[in-house]
């Protein structure tokens, strides 16, 4: 049964990890508001909550630097349902959102579909969270956000064979090169650094 099982998710990995890209290459039509270059190098460290809902524990199936999508980007894959809550890992300001999607599926033609919000932290990194569910976003550009705040639910619209979560944080330098951050988590068990095929429960 655990053989089972294990093949079972890798084949879910695949297929999710296969479509899912940096928000660098997924920005499409947000790429004239997303982009913002800063004079800020320096990116304090902070914890960040897990961007789903208290109580719920998902598991993580492609992490920082990949071995199949995220190569050189650290970005997250979390493994959800489609219509799920997405809340914000972090305070910050909306600097962009797309809901009006209803396309996505496994072909880089896709790749301008993506439903998303684009959220600003007050060290210039931005949060980006791919994939929404047609017509969920739950919050609008300039709106002031706290973590925990929901603003969205997961969907697979955009560059996405299957429903989940593609969450990045990342800034531009002053030479307007795209750096993608490493984040550690508020979890049920502590402070955790997320790693691949782990689950992480957000606590209540």
């Amino acid at each position: 049964m655990k053989r089972i099982f294990h093949y079972s998710t890798l084949s879910i990995a695949v297929a999710l990890c296969s479509t899912a890209v940096s928000a660098y290459s997924q920005l499409g039509k947000a790429g004239t508001e997303v982009l913002d270059s800063t004079k800020n190098e320096k990116v304090k460290m902070v914890v960040y909550e897990l961007p789903y809902i208290s109580g719920k524990n998902v598991s993580i199936v492609q992490g920082y630097n990949g071995w199949w999508s995220h190569q050189k980007s650290n970005a997250l894959d979390f493994l959800m349902r489609r219509g799920e809550v997405i809340c914000a890992a972090r305070d910050g300001i909306v600097q962009s959102t797309r809901s009006d999607s209803q396309k996505g599926g496994a072909s880089y033609k896709f790749i301008s579909d993506g439903n998303y919000v684009i959220i600003k932290h007050d060290d210039s990194t931005s949060a980006a969270y791919w994939h929404m569910e047609y017509n969920s976003v739950m919050v609008k550009e300039g709106d002031t956000i706290k973590a925990g705040q929901p603003i969205g639910k997961v969907g697979s619209t955009g560059f996405s064979s299957g429903p989940h979560l593609h969450f990045e944080v990342y800034y531009f330098d002053r030479y307007g090169k795209e750096h993608t951050v490493k984040t550690v988590f508020r979890t049920s068990r502590g402070i955790k650094k997320p790693r691949t095929w782990h689950f992480y429960k957000k606590p209540k």
